[in-house]
């Protein structure tokens, strides 16, 4: 081999005189040959081209995008993702440690490995491979014959709960046994053989999500993706399309630190642009306690100023002339004066009082509707008589018109069905309530649950339609009316019912069980059909500790054009778990 150097600005040759040796070149090889110059110019680059490929060899192409390992029994199965730049790949090589395990046949992005150890961990790796070597390779550790990784996880909160679900995975081989939640924070799980589990031991207002685990004979599958987050509260557990609003509350409360625990809540839109409010039995109770240091059988009244979709915090309590007030300063007064004519319900014709053996007689509110634009509101009432904790009689029902501008009695109260002295109960077609006012007429309904236990099973619902003169309403004979019906296949089952004018026209609120549910109707009249149009679940309502929830109210002046809101009394408050309160949901619900 000869070196051809080449001198910039040089031939590779130069003339020669006679008796010269050119420069650059030797005497034993150019005076012996005279090399063309086309070929010494392909010498040169032959050798230029051999020192670059000398000097740089092709590059490894890159890793995998990703890996992903499913467990089978005694195999894994492999899947990967192709680099984004394929420069340089001609292939794969999948790796399973320990054992030196690896792929025999590679399908372009999966292969199986087999022959493998059930319950044993492997660490199974993916290469890229190319003339220019193999590239890093992309992890991944995986359980041979573990179930695969439950999917789709979604959590639902309670009240210091969380009911989770997900979708189940594969598990060939092994059937699986069970599954494990875990919460995150604070590590609290729960066991199920479905695909369902509540988790308990939660912290209300903390925000958790959960991730759940297969078992099956081999052992546990890796951890799901974690469900997205849940916040459990005393007011979770509500059905899609019902939001909770907060709570009633009224200025004691917030004045005094005391909490007013109020049975019910029915309220009237005045024409001043206040809401009138009117609860059943009241009893006030320390924040820090629950022993009650005033009570108020009956009814109790309080008024605010309003914002349709919103809960009332500042309503201000009211004193009728003629009401009996509290000796309580932080306690508000009875609304509806307390009846003198009820009778213990023994046949005995004994007066209800606590000397007979009597708790305490009331009115118990049970509608109310604006009359005029003057303020008038009429208030309907049940006569009862309390005979323990659990035991009452309705013995009796009237009404009585209320001036809300100057917060005084103006007729009333009239017991248009008075209680009878043997103190029987006054049939359920007789204790009116939801009382509508239009064109000068009133409209009233009654409701009866004929198959109860936990919830109603079947029932019927009536109305009745009068002039609203005080003298026709003062008349048991302008009473006279007959069933609501509903559309076909459907049947009323009331615990109790709310009806109520809204914008959107009239709407039935049906109360169905004590753990909150409810079904809205809508109806051109009165006397139907009555159409079902939603349904639900309130919040709070299915996780309450004690008692249960009652006295759902509808109430039209808060709703807006594509919800209604209702009131219900829930038996334990955020304040004390031992004292109940008034709370607001709203309802979405159609325009027709």
């Amino acid at each position: 081999m000869y070196a051809l150097p080449l001198t910039a600005g040089q031939g590779l040759m130069t003339r020669r005189r006679r008796g010269d040796t050119p420069m650059h070149q030797t005497p034993t090889m150019l005076h012996r040959w005279r090399v063309p110059r086309v070929v010494v110019m392909a010498l040169s680059l032959v050798a230029v081209a051999v020192g670059s490929a000398a000097c740089s060899q092709a590059a490894a192409p890159l890793p995998p995008a990703s890996i992903v390992a499913a467990p089978g029994d005694g195999l894994i199965g492999v899947t990967w993702f192709a680099p984004t730049d394929r420069t340089g790949l001609t292939g794969y090589q999948v790796t399973a440690e320990p054992g030196h395990h690896s792929c025999s046949n590679i399908h372009k992005l999966h292969c199986v490995i087999s022959g493998l150890t059930d319950g044993q961990v492997y660490h199974v790796d993916v290469r890229s491979v190319g003339p220019g070597g193999t590239s890093s390779p992309v992890h991944f550790t995986v359980t041979s014959g573990v179930p695969w990784i439950p999917g789709y996880v979604v959590g639902v909160p309670g009240d210091s709960t969380a009911t989770v679900s997900w979708f189940a995975p594969l598990s060939p081989g092994h059937p699986i046994t069970s599954y494990t939640v875990t919460a995150h924070p604070g590590f609290e799980t729960c066991t199920s053989t479905t695909t369902k589990c509540t988790v308990d031991g939660l912290t209300n207002d903390t925000s958790y999500t959960f991730v759940v685990r297969a078992a099956n004979a081999v052992g546990l599958s890796s951890a799901s993706s974690p469900s997205a987050a849940v916040t459990p509260s005393t007011f979770a557990g509500g059905s899609p399309g019902v939001a909770y609003l907060g709570e009633v509350g009224a200025s004691q409360e917030s004045s005094t630190g005391t909490i007013l625990q109020r049975d019910a809540g029915i309220s009237v839109g005045l024409p001043n642009g206040r809401d009138l409010w009117i609860f059943g039995d009241t009893s006030s109770f320390s924040a820090n306690t629950s022993e009650s240091n005033a009570f108020i059988g009956g009814s109790t009244a309080a008024s605010g100023r309003y914002i349709p979709g919103k809960a009332l915090s500042v309503l201000k309590d009211i004193e009728p002339a003629g009401s009996k007030s509290s000796t309580s300063t932080s306690a508000p007064s009875q609304f509806i004066p307390t009846p003198s004519d009820t009778y213990m319900p023994d046949g005995s014709g004994r007066a209800c009082t606590p000397a007979n053996g009597a708790v305490y007689t009331a009115r118990w509110p049970t509608g109310a509707a604006l009359l005029n634009d003057a303020g008038q509101v009429l208030v309907t009432y049940s006569d009862v008589c309390v005979t323990s904790a659990t035991s009452f009689t309705v013995e009796g029902w009237g009404w009585m018109i209320f001036t809300g501008k100057s917060s005084k009695s103006k007729i009333g109260p009239i017991d248009v069905f008075p209680p009878a002295p043997s103190g029987a109960s006054l049939p359920d077609s007789r204790a009116y309530q939801s009382p509508l006012v239009s064109n000068g007429q009133v409209t009233l309904f009654t409701s009866t649950c004929t198959a109860l236990f936990v919830a109603c099973t079947a029932g019927n619902v009536t109305e009745t339609t009068l002039s609203d003169t005080p003298q026709s309403m003062g008349m048991p004979s302008s009473y006279a009316g007959g069933p609501a019906v509903t559309v076909p296949n459907t049947q009323w089952t009331p615990v109790n019912i709310s009806v109520g004018t809204y914008p959107e026209g009239l709407r039935l609120i049906e109360q169905t069980s004590i753990g909150g549910t409810f079904v809205v109707f809508s109806s051109a009249s009165p006397a139907g059909p009555w159409n079902p149009v939603a349904s639900g679940t309130l919040p709070g309502c299915s996780t309450t500790p004690r008692g249960f929830c009652y006295a759902f109210v509808g109430h039209p002046e808060l709703g807006s054009s594509t919800s209604l809101v209702l009131s219900y009394f829930k038996p334990d408050s955020a304040q004390n778990a031992n004292v109940g309160h008034i709370y607001l949901a709203a309802v979405a619900t159609p325009l027709g």
